[in-house]
């Protein structure tokens, strides 16, 4: 089995492309000459299109791969703000061969209320759920209390050796408000140099990948039960801190989502 990163030139996303055994799947192919190029390139036996949620800048090259490569789109079954046209519906529990390989489709709403995510053990197609050093933004039909509790329960209960798959890499701009929030945080300025590094002159080169466990050492949005990063948060952010939340790490979540928002 392999997942290949694709870049998008028209836009800042990464789409990624799902092989094993001749069979292919590509997840929001928002660029679709690229997408096209690639799967002719490998000459699988068949290609199918699955996207995470309904966003423009994700299922925006659906029809001219569809139309090029004649493949089937799989999309979420749950309500979402936008659905794309698909010949199959997925839900929470459903399963997706590719291959010889099992991904289990999980529902993971908060950006968006419909949002899925792929998972195989080892590895998670995040789409606009998690990034590295944040989270999906709730402003076009999400929700951030759903968003806490994917994050929190959800994502958070994944195996710590997990790698995650975003839809978009904003490592750079997500370390600067990591920062923000913690400036005396020596792990976020190690990774601030790496990054740095890693991409070198080109930014778009690959995408910066990292492992839940290595997420949930820094990432504030999957930090929030921490008592100590609570305490900071309700006095740094004390604007921001919502009123009426009785649980605290779900008030540190929201918090943080509101200043990331203007940040």
């Amino acid at each position: 089995m392999q997942i290949t990163p694709l870049a998008s030139t028209i836009s800042d996303n990464w789409f990624y492309a799902i092989e094993d055994n001749k069979d292919l799947i590509l997840v929001d192919p928002i660029d679709a000459r690229v997408a096209i190029d690639y799967a002719r390139q490998r000459t699988p036996e068949r290609v199918r299109i699955f996207n995470t949620h309904g966003h423009p800048d994700h299922i925006g090259g659906n029809d001219e791969v569809v139309q090029a490569l004649r493949c089937e789109v799989i999309a979420s079954a749950h309500p979402d703000i936008m659905d794309p046209p698909a010949q199959t519906h997925v839900k929470h529990g459903d399963t997706v061969e590719i291959g010889d390989t099992t991904w289990q489709v999980i529902h993971a709403p908060g950006h968006t209320m419909g949002h899925i995510v792929l998972y195989h053990p080892g590895h998670l197609i995040s789409g606009d759920v998690l990034f590295v050093g944040g989270v999906g933004n709730c402003r076009f039909g999400g929700d951030a209390d759903a968003l806490f509790e994917t994050v929190s329960q959800t994502i958070y209960e994944l195996p710590a050796e997990t790698i995650f798959y975003p839809g978009h890499d904003y490592a750079l701009r997500n370390y600067e408000f990591c920062l923000a929030v913690e400036p005396n945080n020596s792990l976020i300025d190690d990774l601030v140099t790496r990054a740095n590094t890693f991409y070198g002159d080109d930014p778009r080169r690959a995408p910066i990948l990292h492992s839940l466990g290595k997420e949930r050492t820094y990432n504030p949005f999957m930090r929030t039960k921490d008592t100590e990063l609570q305490q900071t948060l309700k006095s740094s952010l004390s604007k921001a801190w919502p009123s009426g939340v009785q649980d605290p790490a779900r008030a540190a979540f929201k918090a943080l989502r509101a200043q990331r928002d203007s940040f």
